[in-house]
């Protein structure tokens, strides 16, 4: 105590700061440290949680963004199958049409060639119609005798004949 003295302090006031300092001290802890320290560490917890739900939030939104350029790329592979599928009935359709169309040319041909055969059967018999005819007449004025009709398409058709 004695060098205390010597010092100058006063060991009653030191003391007294010395308890008034635990006194703080102890309600400084008490009430501001420890509410502190638990609404500290309260805030850390929830941004820990914070974190974490981002976390989940960043993988769910990755995912979603896969899940949806898979599904694009299936749209356009599925448009693509369509669209060849498509291609490929259009071929068909084309390919039956064309072969639609020749055989109608084909018909249309056919029945004209048969047309023909018949108008020139036609015209043939028409015209040995009429060589009989005009040879008959021909005969009838070169010989200027009566010759029944009768034996003279009969001379006719064998002149005919043989031409």
């Amino acid at each position: 105590m004695e060098l205390i003295e010597k010092l100058g302090i006063d060991w009653r006031l030191l003391l007294a700061q010395i308890v008034n300092f635990l006194v703080l001290f102890f309600v400084l802890t008490k009430f501001v440290f420890k509410p502190l320290i638990k609404f500290l560490d309260e805030r850390s917890q929830k941004i820990d949680e914070s974190l974490v739900n981002a976390d989940k939030i960043q993988k769910n939104l990755e995912e979603a963004v896969r899940e949806k350029e898979a599904i694009i790329l299936a749209s356009r592979h599925e448009a693509q199958d369509i669209l060849v599928q498509a291609k490929q009935q259009a071929e068909e359709l084309q390919q039956t049409l064309r072969a639609e169309a020749q055989t109608e040319v084909a018909k249309i041909l056919e029945n004209g060639r048969a047309e023909l055969v018949r108008d020139r059967k036609e015209m043939n018999k028409e015209l040995k119609e009429e060589v009989v005819e005009l040879v008959a007449e021909a005969t009838k004025r070169l010989l200027s005798t009566i010759v029944d009709e009768r034996v003279d398409r009969e001379y006719v058709n064998k002149i005919l004949s043989k031409v």
